[in-house]
Order: C-alpha cells, then sequence, then structure tokens
C-alpha cells in the first residue's frame, strides 16, 4: 500500500520513500543485501594488484650461422615492419644474437591476448617464405600479470647435493601441476638426469666418425614414426617404426654409421654416463630459521588462472607440500620465498578493517551531532550500501585487492551524506510540525531534499567518474576506483530513499519533542551565523576571507614544489621481499659468480631485518610484475646472479624506515674481477624507500617487487 503526502509534488524521492516506508519487503531488502555482500566477500578472488590485460608476446627466432648485424638486418627487421602494422601494437622491442634474436610485441592496455596471438601467428605465416632459409620456425609466447609466480616454495638441505635433492622434489611438482586453477607449475635450480655420451678420439679415429656424425646418429634414431597398418586374418596391427631413447642402454645400441658392412653403435666409440647433467646452474638459501649454513635449494613456483582466488589456492598447496615433506629425509626442509596469497589475504582483512573502523568513526560522529537515533539509522544504511557495493564488483568481474578496496574507504564518507541529508530534514519537519500526521510529515521531509540530493550525488559522480577513462597503464589500474565510488554513491541514494524513511518510520516514533513552542539554537548554528554576517556585511572582510584562502591554497601547492610533500597514485606498499640482480663480467664462471654472490647475501642476511636470503646463478629468480615487463625470467647466464631476499613480517619489524644497504656492498677491491658499472634504482617497496648509493658491484640493479 502506497502512503501519498500532502505535498502535491512528492517528487522521484517522495514516490519511492511512499512505496518503501510500510512495506515489509524493505528490511528484507536491507538483510538481503548484507547477506549478499557477505557472499560476494567469500567468492571474490582476492589478489594484490588488479587484473590489467597488457598482451606481452614474445618471438624467439633461431638464425644459425648469422651474427647480431646478420639477424638484425635480414631477421627482425622484417618481423618488427610486419607486426608493426597490426592494430593495437603499441610498442615492439627487439634484441639481436648471434644465432638468434628475441622479439618483443606489446599491445595497448586493453587488447584482449587471444586475438593478438592470432593475429601475431598470421602475420609470421604470412613473412615465413621470405625470410632465410637457414632461419628456424619462430616459438611464440605470450605474457600476462596472470603468468607471474604468486607462490615459491624452496626445499634445501646442507647435505645432499643439488641432483639427488631435485629427484627428491620432482615427484611433487608432478602432483601439484594437476592442482585446479594452476596454469603453470615450474621447478628451479638443481641438475636434471641426463645420460652423457663421452666419445673417445682413438676409437672415433679408427672407425673414421666424427663428433657430429655420433650426435646426428643419435638424433636421428630418438625418434617415433606411425608407418601404417597391416591386416591379419584376425587383428588389424598398427605398423610403428623406431623408439624413443629412454635408458642407457638403448643410447649405447644405438647405431650410429656402418663401416666394412659392419654396423657401428655408440657403443663402439664412446662411453655412456648416466647421472646428473653438467652444472650449468646453482642454488643456494641462507635461512636463519634453518641455520647459518648455506643449503642446496631448489624452488617449485606456481602461477595461476585468471580469475583465480589465491588466498585459498596458496593455503591448499601449501598444506600439501608439507604433507609431502614429511616423507622426506630428515635433512630437507621447506621454505617458502614467495606467497602472495598471505599477503593479499592480509591486505584484504586489513582494509576491511579500516572499513569497519571509518564506519564506526562516522557512526561515533553522527552521534554525537544529532543523536543516538540518529546514529543508529544512518549507521543501517553503510553496510547495507557497501554490501551492494560489492555484490556488484563480485558481478562485474573485479576482484578484491588494495584498489577496489581503496575506493569504498574512500567514498565512505560520501555514501553516507545523502542518509544524513534525508534524515536531518526528517528531524527538522518532525520538530516544526510535532502535531501534524507522522507519516506524511517523513514523506513531506524526503521529497523537499530529494531532487538537491539527487543532483549533489549525480554532481560528484560526474567529477571522479572521468577516471575511468584513463589511457595507458594507469587507466586500468586506477579504474576500480572512480566505478565504485560511482556505484556505491548511486546505491547509497537509493538506500536514502528507501531504507532511511523505512527506518525514521520505526525508530523515530517515540521521538519527545518538549517545548515546542521555543526554538533552540546549537552553539555550532550561531557560530556559522556570526561568521556569515561578518563576511557579508562588510566587502573589505569578504576580500581578506578570500585571499586567505588563496595564501592557504599557494601554500598547499608549494609543499610539492619544494618536494616537503610527496605525490604518489599509491602509497609505498610495505612489502616483504625484493631481489637484488647482479651482472658480472661476461666471462665470469659459474663457481666465482656463486662465490661473489655468496659473499654478498652472507652480508646482506647478517642485517636483522633479513629473514632469508637465497641465491640463483645461471637460472632466474621467481619474477614479478615488473620482471615480467623487463623480462628478468631471461637470465640464465653464468655471469648473472639473482639474490632473492625476504625481510621478516612487518610485524616483527620495529621500524619501517628506510634501510641503508649501502653498508652491506663489498668493496670493489674484493672482487676484481667485477667491472664496476653500477646501475642507481630510486626506489624499493620494501619496506619504504630504500637508497642505493656507491655500491661496488658490476652492473646490479635493485627491484622492487610491485
Amino acid at each position: 500500500m502506497n502512503y501519498e503526502s500532502k505535498d502535491p509534488k512528492p517528487g522521484f524521492a517522495g514516490r519511492v520513500a511512499s512505496s518503501f516506508i510500510r512495506s515489509k519487503l524493505t528490511p528484507v531488502f536491507s538483510i538481503a543485501s548484507v547477506l549478499l555482500g557477505l557472499f560476494a566477500v567469500a567468492m571474490t578472488p582476492k589478489e594484490e594488484e588488479p587484473q590489467i590485460s597488457v598482451p606481452m608476446i614474445d618471438i624467439r627466432i633461431a638464425s644459425p650461422g648469422f651474427g647480431p648485424k646478420e639477424t638484425e638486418r635480414n631477421v627482425v627487421e622484417p618481423i618488427e615492419r610486419a607486426v608493426w602494422g597490426l592494430e593495437g601494437v603499441e610498442y615492439v622491442y627487439s634484441s639481436s644474437s648471434d644465432h638468434g634474436a628475441l622479439v618483443t610485441v606489446r599491445f595497448k592496455v586493453g587488447e584482449p591476448l587471444e586475438p593478438s596471438l592470432v593475429k601475431i601467428h598470421h602475420s609470421l605465416m604470412e613473412l615465413r617464405p621470405s625470410l632465410p632459409t637457414n632461419v628456424r620456425e619462430p616459438v611464440v609466447r605470450s605474457y600476462t600479470i596472470d603468468d607471474v609466480p604468486f607462490l615459491a616454495l624452496t626445499f634445501s638441505s646442507a647435505e645432499r647435493d643439488d641432483f639427488s635433492l631435485r629427484t627428491e622434489i620432482a615427484p611433487l611438482a608432478r602432483e601439484l601441476s594437476s592442482t585446479p586453477d594452476i596454469a603453470r607449475t615450474e621447478l628451479l635450480g638443481g641438475r636434471k638426469k641426463s645420460i652423457r655420451v663421452v666419445a673417445d678420439p682413438n676409437r672415433m679415429r679408427l672407425h673414421g666418425l666424427s663428433i657430429s656424425e655420433i650426435a646426428e646418429g643419435i638424433r636421428a634414431n630418438d625418434a617415433f614414426v606411425l608407418s601404417g597398418k597391416n591386416w591379419g586374418k584376425d587383428f588389424l596391427y598398427d605398423v610403428e617404426v623406431g623408439t624413443p631413447i629412454s635408458d642407457r642402454k638403448q643410447v649405447e645400441a644405438t647405431p650410429i654409421s656402418t663401416r666394412g658392412g659392419r654396423v657401428i653403435r655408440v657403443s663402439d666409440v664412446a662411453e655412456t654416463k648416466e647421472g646428473p647433467e653438467e652444472r650449468i646452474r646453482e642454488s643456494v638459501l641462507l635461512d636463519k630459521k634453518l641455520g647459518p649454513e648455506p643449503r642446496n635449494a631448489v624452488t617449485l613456483v606456481f602461477s595461476k588462472r585468471k580469475g583465480t582466488d589465491i588466498t585459498n589456492l596458496s593455503k591448499e598447496l601449501i598444506r600439501r607440500a608439507e604433507n609431502f615433506t614429511k616423507g622426506l629425509p630428515k635433512d630437507v626442509s621447506l621454505s617458502v620465498l614467495r606467497d602472495y596469497g598471505s599477503t593479499a589475504g592480509d591486505k584484504s582483512n586489513e582494509l576491511i578493517e579500516h572499513l569497519l573502523i571509518a564506519t564506526f568513526s562516522v557512526a561515533a560522529l553522527i552521534a554525537l551531532w544529532m543523536g543516538l537515533r540518529a546514529s543508529f539509522i544512518v549507521s543501517i544504511s553503510i553496510p547495507v550500501t557497501l554490501a551492494l557495493t560489492l555484490s556488484l564488483y563480485y558481478f562485474l568481474g573485479y576482484t578484491l585487492n588494495r584498489v577496489t578496496l581503496f575506493a569504498l574507504i574512500f567514498s565512505i564518507g560520501i555514501l553516507v551524506d545523502d542518509a544524513i541529508v534525508v534524515l536531518e530534514n526528517i528531524e527538522r519537519h518532525l520538530k516544526s510540525n510535532p502535531k501534524g500526521e507522522f507519516l506524511s510529515t517523513i514523506l513531506r521531509a524526503v521529497g523537499e531534499v530529494g531532487n538537491p540530493t539527487i543532483l549533489a550525488t549525480f554532481t560528484v559522480i560526474a567529477a571522479i567518474l572521468p577516471m575511468a577513462f584513463v589511457r595507458g597503464l594507469m587507466g586500468p589500474y586506477m579504474k576500480p576506483i572512480p566505478v565504485g565510488a560511482s556505484l556505491a554513491m548511486i546505491l547509497s541514494l537509493l538506500v536514502a530513499f528507501v531504507v532511511t524513511p523505512w527506518a525514521a518510520n520505526r525508530f523515530l516514533k517515540i521521538h519527545s519533542h518538549r517545548n515546542d513552542n521555543v526554538k533552540t539554537e546549537s552553539k555550532l548554528n550561531r557560530i556559522y551565523e556570526n561568521t556569515t554576517a561578518w563576511l557579508l556585511h562588510s566587502r573589505k572582510n569578504a576580500l581578506l576571507f578570500g585571499l586567505g584562502i588563496l595564501i592557504l591554497l599557494l601554500s598547499a601547492f608549494s609543499l610539492v614544489g619544494l618536494k616537503l610533500v610527496k605525490v604518489k597514485m599509491l602509497p609505498f606498499d610495505d612489502k616483504e621481499e625484493f631481489q637484488i640482480l647482479i651482472d658480472y663480467e661476461p666471462r665470469t664462471t659459474l663457481q666465482e659468480s656463486m662465490r661473489f654472490s655468496r659473499e654478498l647475501a652472507e652480508t646482506v642476511a647478517s642485517d636483522k631485518n633479513v629473514e632469508k636470503v637465497q641465491i640463483f646463478v645461471g637460472d632466474s629468480a621467481p619474477f614479478s610484475f615488473s620482471g615480467m615487463v623487463k623480462h628478468s625470467f631471461l637470465r640464465s647466464k653464468e655471469s648473472q646472479a639473482d639474490l632473492h631476499i625476504v625481510l621478516t613480517s612487518k610485524k616483527e619489524r620495529k621500524s619501517t624506515k628506510m634501510i641503508e644497504f649501502r653498508t652491506m656492498i663489498p668493496a670493489p677491491a674484493m672482487n676484481p674481477i667485477i667491472e664496476v658499472a653500477v646501475k642507481y634504482a630510486p626506489v624499493i617497496q620494501c619496506p619504504g624507500r630504500i637508497p642505493i648509493n656507491d655500491m661496488g658491484m658490476g652492473a646490479m640493479m635493485i627491484n622492487g617487487i610491485m
């Protein structure tokens, strides 16, 4: 049943309020909204950062026999011209070297990945006939933000070598790779199992064979072909030719050539050894919880599928890894090198906690100025509005991250404005007309401020919504803020016209109005009236007031110009990990690179804020989003080392001041082989800013994990 007010023009707000002010659906709507919001919080994937679609596609081309200049002129330039003309391409990078090149194509922000891949493949297929004949088929691979490993588990031992350690952990890698929502599993560090063929020069000379003939013979016999079918009387048979090489005996029996009617096999000219491969990579862990000595280490890294809740997924993977560790030898220990699931959950909980604190603060402030009843009524509208906004986040495909939750905290002060305006006008009407019909008075009050409230709400939306159309990388990154705040404000307007009148009708009925004929005026109103009168009655006072405002505005701007206040889109994130990337002189051996890196790692690990340091030489450390853009995962040379440093949790750190790493870096004289070519990194986001100066290492970079 609709209750119409005596106002002949109740407006949109009055009509909405009259439909819900006595409806039994209103409390049902409020409760259902809160429950839906709780469901959305539980079901919405939690991540550290928003999902950004920035298709990045690598094209690897092998060109045997070509030097860098020939590769660039004959291979890279034609490919660059072909892909540059594709729609949506923003940047093309290339790197040419002996016998090959890498071309990276980056599409514009927001371009879908699958169509971008199709464009690249189609362009390469058209270009293939015009490339030199010795150029092999290009290898194309795409990278997105979901390829960044969200979990890294390190298994270490002080007694075992890296080969036996990797052999122990490989079954776990195969087991966990089949976990739902896991896109990729990779095992870093350690030596793989291999069969080595050691040729004997004397026996090769005796049979007239070269090392290339031996290699080609093994390669040719490591094949498997379906050659057709054969029909028997009772059965149909598949004819198969060849057998893939799988063990040492097959390698020894592999025929290479014929000499004088005799088949020459691998065992005739070489010895075979089964065991670890040649050491081309090495990884060492220094973990204070496991002791001071360095430990051989292998690391399992996991990447997720798009839209996966990494909080629950990382917990499941760690639980299964811990169960697997119970069956390993006692000298093998498990350490968590990276867990974005835990940090994403902590940040989500922390932001939700701040959201609740902001809600209670607003409620307390309203109770102080408008009374407990008014505070209770407005407090009803806040969780209903936030719950509906979180539900829309879920249905629109957003994730819960620091940007989406920041949007809600940012807008919470605006969300209560509509409810406060409506409720304050209802109380004013009840006080000015205490003998009037209660229901009609509420509807009249809502209708009176409805249109101005709608206009004010959409004016604020018009001011912040254009931020959603910002182009470039920061556009989609910050898009949840204007979208979330705008949706929350529209919903707050709806709640102010639906829930607030209903709550006022329920909880303001027993509102007493004593001394109705006596007009009381608050002290705050008297101060406001006196100040306004002082400004309006004198032109000089108004000019002085405006001049004061202008001076304050210019003073605020000068803080930025004088660098007393640092302007940043988001605050520094107190990360618990970062990386040091070191490029030694190119001729540095693996052993020397590890020795120098261990010296640096031991020095860094001595800091009380450092929990563990893992060294990767000849293999890249688990990369971050910044590392994906910079392609740090391609660091596989023996002269390249990555130090992955994990700090203690921020709860354990007594200070969050800037950490000075200058004193941790050895002097150049300690490492004479290193070419001193320092690359400065102005910001390390862990914790806050970390200045790097006067570092005596060769080509060193400090990467913040963004």
